[in-house]
């Protein structure tokens, strides 16, 4: 990924604000004493950070839903989520980063 698009996480330039989702423990977690998250999207998020040279502050949420409202009101930048055309129909969406099956 070249670094114009790296950057566009990043539209203020000077920070990347990362929504957490904490509803999906497959995907990030929070341990419950020191209040520190990790995870698979932790490591993407902190990666991209790393990358664009800015440094990172996570947004913690209990749901997807709450990401999605924090990146919609501005209060974000980048979120994980999966793809869906009714919450997200006015999100950008980069190509998948994992496959999660269901039942």
């Amino acid at each position: 990924m070249d670094l114009s698009t790296l950057s566009s996480f990043a539209p203020t330039g000077t920070l990347l604000r990362v929504g957490v989702n904490l509803g999906h423990p497959i995907l990030a977690n929070e341990d419950a004493n020191s209040k520190t998250s990790y995870g698979v999207t932790i490591d993407i998020a902190h990666e991209i950070g790393k990358r664009i040279a800015l440094p990172g502050n996570l947004m913690p949420c209990k749901t997807a839903g709450a990401t999605v409202d924090a990146v919609k009101a501005g209060h974000v930048d980048l979120i994980f989520v999966a793809i869906d055309p009714v919450r997200g129909a006015d999100i950008s969406y980069t190509p998948p980063y994992i496959q999660i099956e269901g039942a």
